[in-house]
């Protein structure tokens, strides 16, 4: 059986960088979800500030992670909740925010990437791992309309989140950056 599975690996000293895993029937990695600190447009690991960066395509070493199964089915109906939050780890990339370990600000980390990557695949990303500090989580980027649309886009606006926590930067449908994928539907489609 597929999953989705919530990981955390230790940041600074008693910090914790929360991501998300895919594993396929078999258990096996098949892609991942993270938000780094980038700088000079290098990934910087342990980066204080810098550009955030929401990667879909990196892949990093489980071996002392912490994880924990969110949801369980088929690897198909999976890899649709999965692909509404690559899309919203693309519009967090596209829209260029500034990166800050401690979430300071306009200033996002990995575990508001996170949060707000497990608000658009519907799921509540949970506290997993024994960090003591985890700034940023519980914190969306995106606002709840920009959230709400990606998961009708992907067939998941069944999933109720009126209580959904209000992004730290004010954003309206015509000022957020989507990814070319999302711009088409936008245009026959009011949000």
């Amino acid at each position: 059986m597929a999953s989705i599975v919530a990981g955390q690996t230790a940041a600074f000293v008693a910090g914790g960088h929360n991501f998300w895993i895919l594993k396929d029937d078999n258990g096996a990695v098949v892609s991942q979800i993270h938000g780094w600190g980038y700088q000079n447009g290098k990934l910087q690991l342990n980066a204080a500030t810098g550009d955030l960066v929401a990667t879909t395509n990196d892949i990093v070493d489980l071996s002392g992670a912490y994880q924990q199964t969110v949801l369980q089915g088929s690897f198909t109906d999976l890899k649709n909740r999965w692909e509404a939050g690559k899309t919203c780890a693309e519009m967090i990339t596209a829209n260029e925010y500034s990166y800050n370990f401690l979430s300071l600000g306009s200033s996002f980390n990995s575990n508001n990437v996170y949060s707000t990557v497990g608000k658009c695949m519907g799921l509540d990303g949970p506290r997993v791992g024994n960090a003591l500090f985890l700034p940023g989580l519980d914190e969306m980027i995106l606002e709840q309309v920009v959230i709400e649309y990606v998961r009708e886009r992907f067939g998941l606006s069944n999933v109720d989140d009126d209580d959904l926590p209000e992004p730290s930067v004010p954003q309206t449908p015509e000022t957020i950056q989507m990814p070319v994928a999302i711009v088409g539907l936008q245009e026959s489609t009011q949000l």
